[in-house]
């Protein structure tokens, strides 16, 4: 028996293959769930007299482990995860309860029962769905472009009416595949439908008078961005020859002079630190040598008022 949450061991996955071959030669039940959904996984009916031990045995993608039950001893072991759980009475009905269903549950399960009459066991293949992501777009060269994401299994896209089109496949890592049919063969297309089909449910996206954009719907965006870069360039105009018409400083050849210039105009308060602290603290060697200068200005400047 291995221990519970025991990480896989090198060669898991081609261990989990050859279970899954064997399961499937002695008749491995196939079992679909949906993702978010609940799985109830049973050993069926078999003789439980003189009981001594139930036990599954869970290869899961990233670990395997077995929970079991005693029957001398009315003890039970757990796995680590909380969504797989015995049902109310193992001693008389040894399922197995996963809630809710998640993409990795996607494993191989096997249930042993031990009595004093010989030994039963039965193997179960979870298959997990996943209902896709379905769009249907119109895209810039006026194709339509049908996509069913991350479904599992992958989905099937057909077209009505039925035209040119392609269609290509992605499979993801995590064992879902995004399917993408791209379609050309009608200018028209106000009534091209996209079914889509799976397992958990079929969709009909309809494009419902849809097309791509056309001269007469690109008009009116060209007119209103015209507009704006007018009253843009407009609104420069204003301000450059204000400012060209109102210097606020002086050129002046001396630096003492600007000096005392900016000391006495109103208008050099606006560069000035708060009034509430000091500046912020600057980096650099130039930068302190600067604020340095500034603060022995400003002290000199409290000693003369």
């Amino acid at each position: 028996m291995s221990s519970l949450g025991k990480p896989p061991a090198p060669g898991l996955q081609a261990i989990m293959a050859l279970l899954f071959a064997a399961a499937t030669a002695s008749g491995c039940t196939l079992v679909e769930a949906a993702v978010g959904s609940k799985a109830t996984l049973s050993c069926g009916v078999v003789p439980l007299e003189n009981l001594i031990m139930i036990s599954w045995t869970i290869c899961s993608r990233t670990a395997n482990w077995t929970m079991a039950y005693r029957n001398d001893t009315a003890h039970i072991t757990t796995p680590p995860d909380v969504r797989l759980a015995w049902g109310p009475r193992p001693d008389r009905n040894p399922v197995l309860q996963i809630n809710p269903v998640t993409i990795t549950d996607d494993s191989f399960y096997r249930c042993d029962i031990a009595t004093s009459e010989g030994n039963f066991g039965c193997g179960f293949c979870l298959s997990v769905l996943v209902p896709p992501v379905v769009s249907l777009v119109v895209a810039k060269d006026n194709r339509a472009v049908c996509e069913a994401s991350v479904g599992k299994p992958a989905a099937q896209i057909s077209w009505v009416p039925p035209g040119e089109h392609n269609t290509s496949s992605r499979t993801h890592h995590n064992g879902t595949v995004t399917v993408v049919s791209t379609y050309w063969g009608n200018s028209n297309l106000s009534d091209l439908v996209c079914l889509v089909g799976h397992v958990t449910g079929n969709r009909n996206l309809s494009m419902h008078g849809i097309s791509g954009p056309g001269p007469s719907q690109l008009l009116p965006l060209f007119l209103t961005f015209s507009g704006i870069l007018g009253i843009l360039a407009i609104v420069g105009a204003i301000q450059f020859w204000k400012l060209k018409s109102n210097p606020r400083v002086s050129k002046s050849r001396n630096p003492g002079d600007t000096l005392r210039a900016d000391e006495h105009s109103p208008m050099a308060t606006h560069n000035c630190p708060p009034c509430a602290g000091p500046p912020a603290s600057p980096t650099g060697s130039t930068q302190q040598q600067m604020a340095g200068q500034g603060y022995k200005r400003q002290r000199t400047r409290m000693k003369s008022g």
